[in-house]
């Protein structure tokens, strides 16, 4: 039953999940003019988590990718990844760093290889610190969508 308060309670955490605010809303007001203190207090909660998730403070993926472009590496610590950021600017470095003492030495085929290589770790390095901010975005939000589920997951069970 899609009217039933847990069904709706559970469409509008999966639209939050999805960042489908409206959708959220929408299924939030069917619940108004509820009569049980449980029911109300849960979704006082679930108004609370809605706008929280809102809320929550996102990191531009664009931003990201443009700190790799500068540092290799940058766009990762800003969404604390810290470890494969030095990793991405260590790695970056030594390719581009060994690319160009092989060019210096007149061994132009095998820069040349070296510098191909490096050329795709550096691009997949911008892209990766792009789509891993994207990740960290989502998982700010889901954070407090699993944390709801969790503290209500009794009350949310299914009954047969």
């Amino acid at each position: 039953n899609t009217d039933h308060p847990k069904s709706i309670i559970l469409n509008t955490v999966s639209n939050i999940y999805l960042a489908e605010w409206n959708k959220a809303d929408e299924s939030l007001f069917k619940l108004n003019n509820q009569n049980d203190p449980l029911l109300i207090s849960t979704v006082n909660e679930l108004e609370d988590l809605l706008n929280k998730t809102k809320n929550v403070k996102l990191r531009k993926p664009m931003i990201s990718g443009m700190l790799s472009v500068v540092l290799p590496g940058s766009g990762y610590a800003n969404t604390g990844k810290y470890q494969t950021a030095i990793t991405s600017l260590l790695i970056n470095f030594s390719l581009m760093g060994s690319a160009h003492e092989l060019q210096k030495n007149n061994l132009f085929f095998t820069g040349s290889a070296v510098l191909l290589i490096a050329s795709g770790w550096y691009i997949g390095s911008v892209w990766g610190s792009a789509s891993e901010t994207y990740k960290y975005n989502k998982n700010q939000q889901n954070h407090l969508a699993d944390k709801f589920i969790q503290e209500h997951k009794k009350y949310l069970c299914v009954e047969y």
